[in-house]
């Protein structure tokens, strides 16, 4: 999964109807979890869910023109991606233990953990560097634009204005 697949703005572009249906999926693993012996959740759920049922009447009872307009519409959208987050959060947090306790999960969970730690030096790093290059362009160099500026830098010509 991408770095950014989860920001809306910054993502390929994910469609509501598969977030649904990754939404669905991830309820029906959280049901089958909590149906494991040995799990069991951080605080007590209630299975009694009002708002979320009526939403699913609700949209269930739209045909696919409608859900069309339902799913093109922006606060709709925004609010599916909270909740795609939530339970996304949720569900990581019930097999968070299992992953880690199995010896595949294990294995792949060192291994990022080994580039996170290389990777976040040369983040931080770039970051430092970007950060020294645009305080020099806002203190020494204003009269530039910032492509000018880049292009200075990188030893490009300067353009003369043509009028």
């Amino acid at each position: 999964m991408g770095m950014f697949e989860s920001d809306p703005l910054l993502s390929a572009g994910r469609s509501l109807e598969r977030l649904t249906q990754e939404n669905e999926a991830y309820t029906q693993k959280l049901q089958e979890l909590k149906q494991v012996p040995g799990i069991t959740s951080p605080q007590r759920v209630s299975t009694s869910t009002p708002i979320w049922d009526e939403i699913d009447r609700i949209v269930s009872s739209l045909n696919d023109q409608e859900r069309a307009v339902l799913n093109n519409n922006k606060e709709y959208y925004d609010n599916s991606m909270a909740i795609q987050e939530m339970v996304n959060s949720e569900v990581l947090l019930l097999v968070k233990g299992r992953i880690e306790g199995s010896v595949e999960g294990k294995a792949i969970l060192e291994q990022q953990l080994s580039f996170v730690r290389r990777t976040s030096k040369i983040a931080k790093e770039e970051t430092a560097r970007r950060d020294a290059l645009f305080r020099e362009y806002v203190t020494e160099h204003g009269d530039m634009t910032w492509q000018e500026f880049i292009d200075w830098k990188n030893g490009k010509p300067q353009q003369k204005d043509k009028k």
